[in-house]
């Protein structure tokens, strides 16, 4: 068991540096292509700055603290539980496909959810109250959807008797295309037609940060975009780089307010904000 776990860990700490890498390379591509221009609110260089002090400072309060406990769920769940359930297919190329579809659907049902029930939207919204996207916005989660997502995951993984090969491939995937739909990139218009027919781009996911409804309520899609075309729920509102992006019934908080605001804040919410 030493062994597996040390191997599994290795495999946690690549995943967390290649997340870095991606994440590094599209900062850079953004500044030098960018797409959409900052709201009049971040036109000033130093609230640019503010901005991304508070993304980064989400991702420092809301997620570094806690992935030895992320890291580790994972792990746990392969060295103690899945050897249990392994699948007798696991290792069969089409069930791997299968197996990433499968992880892919769970997290488009988990972000549906999120916007549906009340309490998982309490935390999600801190994610959709950012001004503007841009790779900063990938990090910007609070730390109960980040558990939320994982145990949607690890769900699927022990229920399908999924090998680390198929949840690598998945992950390392999920990684790629979840900081891109975020970021501020100008895509040639040909290219990121196509890569929209498999994956979700920024010209789809920024349609789901439109900071009015009905628009919020569409687009749940992470990794593959096809989820969102066979279920009716991708909006036929196409990306304007004018598009107000956050929510029209919260402005965005400050970095402590966001720490508390699932708890404290908005206690009693409006009409409009329930359908979101």
């Amino acid at each position: 068991m030493g062994y597996i776990h040390e191997v599994l860990l290795g495999q946690v700490a690549g995943m967390t540096l290649f997340t870095y890498a991606v994440a590094g390379i599209f900062l850079v591509l953004e500044q030098c292509f960018p797409s959409a221009r900052y709201p009049s609110q971040l036109q000033a260089p130093k609230m640019r700055r503010k901005r991304w002090g508070k993304n980064a400072g989400c991702f420092l309060i809301f997620i570094v603290p806690f992935m030895p406990l992320f890291e580790a769920i994972p792990t746990l769940v392969f060295t103690y539980l899945a050897p249990f359930r392994v699948s007798p297919y696991a290792d069969n190329v089409f069930y791997m496909v299968f197996g990433v579809l499968a992880l892919d659907f769970s997290v488009y049902v988990s972000h549906r959810l999120s916007h549906q029930i009340p309490a998982m939207w309490s935390y999600h919204r801190v994610h959709h109250m950012d001004e503007f996207l841009d790779t900063t916005s990938a990090f910007r989660f609070h730390v109960l959807e980040t558990a939320q997502t994982i145990l949607f995951r690890v769900g699927v993984i022990v229920l399908l008797g999924l090998n680390t090969n198929t949840v690598l491939i998945y992950l390392y995937l999920n990684a790629v295309v979840l900081i891109y739909q975020h970021t501020n990139i100008k895509t040639p218009d040909r290219l990121e037609y196509w890569i929209s027919k498999f994956f979700v781009t920024p010209s789809i996911h920024w349609v789901h940060h439109n900071a009015t409804l009905p628009e919020t309520n569409t687009n749940y899609c992470i990794l593959f975009s096809f989820w969102d075309v066979m279920l009716g729920t991708r909006s036929s509102t196409h990306r304007n780089d004018k598009t107000v992006i956050g929510l029209d019934v919260h402005p965005d908080q400050s970095l402590w307010r966001l720490v508390a605001f699932p708890m404290i804040l908005h206690k009693k919410t409006s009409t409009s904000e329930q359908k979101h």
